[in-house]
């Protein structure tokens, strides 16, 4: 006679992977059906818009109330995710944090967003002074004035804005530097930032390298562009911090475990119902779809976290 097949415990009915607008939406939707749940991500979404100006409108407004509503009552918040992989019977999931600690979940639903590009990788030496992201310059930069920053950034409207932004908040004795590799298109903000003597615009040009202190090869004391075309020398420009705003790529390095499909962009590919190949995985938000503005990741969430509910339910009915 066979030996009866042990089912593995799982402790938690959904994992959510990521805490930006598309996770706390399913999260929200998970905990008012009453399933129980493990988050994992950094635990500030809404810090980082408010920076933005969005405080005060209405997609801020519901955000907030989702993120005051989450977690629920009896469910857990953990690090970053490192590693999923499907549990030996098959009927869930293991999921690796940071601290390389382990919970089990019957279904995933991955919205774990997009990580910044960088020139320089994740080298922790120019951590102080080389930022990816605008709200963790902005906390370097608390009590500083009179700087100068370069920007590296793609020649968009937005790139203009925060210039216009951070010119406004650190005063005619800050310089802003902008290296693009495009043109900008005409404007009325382009051209009140041109007109604006504490912004220099270098139009197609590239940043070559970092010049660093030669003491404290931490500190960044320069950097160095050239013109994309033409035989042009390279130009040194003295600065204190560098910002890297050149786009985003899908956070998908921990699904290596999974048969998860992936796109060109390495984006997570479904179905229309948020369902991966994977029988037990959704993903929604700006991991799925790219662009993907916060009220888009919101509705997605929630339609992600509709299928994990039916998931769940039909796992339920299965059990004798």
């Amino acid at each position: 006679m066979a030996a009866a097949t042990t089912e593995t415990p799982v402790a938690y009915d959904v994992a959510i992977v990521g805490q930006g607008p598309a996770g706390l939406a399913a999260q929200e939707v998970l905990v008012e059906y009453g399933l129980t749940t493990v988050i994992f991500g950094p635990w500030q979404v809404v810090r980082k818009f408010d920076w933005a100006g969005m405080a005060d409108t209405p997609f801020m407004t519901e955000l907030q109330d989702v993120y005051r509503n989450c977690p629920g009552s009896g469910d857990e918040v953990r690090h970053k995710v490192t590693t999923i992989r499907p549990l030996e019977d098959g009927n869930g999931f293991t999921l690796v944090d940071q601290e390389q600690a382990a919970r089990t979940a019957r279904c995933v639903v991955v919205a774990s967003g997009t990580t910044p590009r960088s020139l320089f990788g994740d080298n922790p030496q120019f951590t102080h002074c080389v930022f990816t992201k605008i709200q963790d310059l902005t906390e370097a930069l608390v009590n500083k004035f009179h700087i100068t920053l370069v920007i590296v950034a793609a020649a968009i409207v937005p790139t203009l804005l925060l210039v216009e932004r951070l010119v406004r908040h650190y005063g005619t004795g800050s310089k802003i530097i902008v290296s693009t590799t495009t043109k900008f298109e005409p404007s009325m903000v382009l051209d009140r930032v041109r007109a604006d003597s504490n912004v220099d615009l270098r139009e197609e040009t590239v940043l070559t390298s970092l010049v660093t202190d030669e003491e404290k090869q931490a500190d960044v004391r320069a950097v160095t562009l050239k013109a994309e075309t033409g035989d042009s020398e390279e130009t040194r420009v003295n600065c204190d911090y560098v910002l890297t705003l050149l786009g985003t790529f899908p956070n998908t390095a921990y699904l290596k475990e999974l048969d998860v499909a992936l796109g060109d962009k390495k984006q997570v590919l479904t179905d229309d119902h948020y369902c991966t190949p994977v029988s037990g995985v959704f993903a929604a938000g700006s991991v799925r779809q790219s662009p993907c503005d916060l009220i888009e990741a919101m509705h997605q969430g929630r339609c992600a976290a509709k299928q994990a509910i039916s998931y769940v339910e039909a796992l339920r009915r299965r059990k004798p």
